[in-house]
């Protein structure tokens, strides 16, 4: 479950120590510092705004949404996000450290740049913040965490991926889900690799949430996932405080909730115990295939797989704990 050389209770460490020091930073106005999680820039507060700063010889050529502030003074790049978009600039931070852990050899305004464009497509006008894909992938993964919650307690919000990258989309010691949400009747699903749902080592689960994308009885993506969050919230205040920083990371919060126009519609959510009775690929197969084919994934046609209550789940974990 790593994710940059990360395992995800590594990622939430990671932006809770990010927030205490912008938190500091709030309190301490003018003081400039270097960012806990990317040395080479120096952040800092000042009249009402977080800043983000770098030497770099020439200004840069890029053009964000009308609140971002960027200008070039004596070498120096400051990026200044307002008060008020104190997650986007969470998200910015955290974008440049993830692309410096992945392409440690990309040089620092390589990882801003890419942060910078990955912020601006959540702002391009008369777009969707996240994509149709990324909205579907987020409603399969959140309805796992809102089912799950009451039965095994702040450990599914601790084992997310919330960036889609691990092989597993809920993983620790105990247990592993594999999350998907689908449209297609009858159920099918894409497992993106062959050895994605092969542990032995751990009760391993498939969990299918049906989606249909319409307009009819439906609600806007937005608006299922604030009712979901004021649920985990009423159960968890820190496990929605967990959730709200791993969900800004990847691009979701409040500041542009109205520019969703997809609506969906949640039909079920069912969990699928995976055993070696579940007819998957088969692994000794792949030993059969030539090293110059490349075969990532399958679709699974699960409408006929037993499912369990998520209630039970807890009977699992204890009978293989």
């Amino acid at each position: 479950m790593q994710e940059g050389g990360l395992t995800m209770v590594d990622k939430l460490k990671i932006l809770r120590v990010l927030n205490k020091q912008l938190q500091h930073l709030h309190n301490n106005p003018n003081s400039r510092v270097s960012c806990v999680i990317i040395g080479e820039l120096k952040i800092s507060y000042r009249l009402g705004d977080f800043i983000a700063s770098f030497s770099h010889p020439t200004d840069i050529d890029f053009k964000g949404p009308n609140w971002l502030e960027i200008r070039n003074e004596e070498s120096d790049i400051y990026v200044s996000f307002p008060e008020n978009y104190l997650l986007e600039f969470v998200s910015f931070l955290y974008e440049c450290y993830n692309n410096k852990s992945v392409f440690p050899k990309s040089s620092l305004i390589d990882h801003v740049l890419t942060a910078l464009h990955t912020l601006k497509l959540r702002w391009i006008p008369g777009s969707e913040p996240l994509s149709e894909i990324i909205q579907q992938r987020l409603l399969g993964e959140l309805a796992v965490i809102r089912e799950c919650l009451t039965v095994i307690g702040s450990s599914i919000t601790n084992s997310w991926d919330s960036d889609g990258r691990a092989l597993h989309e809920f993983e620790n010691t105990d247990y592993i889900i594999e999350a998907k949400a689908t449209t297609t009747n009858p159920e099918k699903v894409g497992i993106t690799s062959l050895d994605q749902l092969q542990d032995r080592t751990r009760p391993t689960f498939l969990s299918v949430t049906n989606v249909v994308k319409t307009s009819n009885n439906a609600s806007y993506f937005y608006e299922i996932f604030e009712e979901w969050l004021l649920e985990i919230t009423k159960h968890s205040e820190n496990d929605f405080l967990n959730l709200q920083i791993l969900l800004n990371s990847v691009g979701y919060n409040t500041h542009n909730l109205t520019a969703y126009r997809t609506k969906w519609k949640i039909n079920e959510t069912r969990l699928i115990p995976i055993d070696e009775n579940t007819p998957l690929f088969p692994l000794g197969f792949s030993d059969k295939i030539p090293k110059e084919v490349e075969i990532s994934g399958y679709r699974l046609h699960t409408e006929h797989f037993e499912s369990i209550d998520f209630e039970s789940l807890r009977d699992y974990l204890i009978q293989d704990g």
